[in-house]
């Protein structure tokens, strides 16, 4: 897993910008390698709100969409880490598109994705 995870920290450095605002679930590792960005820590360990959220959106059907969209936009976060291939989070960018959320994939670096975070287009009325 050490080896992920520095590859995972290749990937970020590469392909986030200093200062940027980037979700994680796995917030530790990056936290003490990469500490000049803005953390949000989606499952709330390390950003208590991120728990709240998933009070006020208790996820039903696997789906976390809500609460994810909530912690993402109530943080400004610009980029998302994500463990790939893990059953808990093979779903994560199905449930935010639900939600009008949309995940660019700029990397891999080892079992992690990161993600640019931006807005789907709405459908025309």
């Amino acid at each position: 897993m050490a080896q992920a995870r520095e590859a995972m920290v290749a990937t970020l450095r590469a392909t986030v910008p200093a200062n940027a605002r980037v979700a994680v679930h796995d917030a530790g590792y990056v936290a003490w390698r990469l500490p000049e960005l803005r953390l949000t820590d989606v499952v709330g360990l390390k950003t208590p709100s991120s728990a709240l959220a998933f009070v006020r959106h208790p996820v039903r059907n696997e789906d976390r969409g809500p609460a994810l969209a909530e912690i993402l936009a109530s943080s400004g976060a610009e980029y998302f880490v994500c463990l790939t291939g893990d059953p808990f989070w093979t779903t994560l960018a199905t449930d935010l598109a639900r939600v009008g959320q949309s995940m660019e994939p700029l990397g891999q670096g080892g079992a992690y994705t990161v993600f640019r975070l931006g807005v789907l287009p709405t459908a025309p009325p």
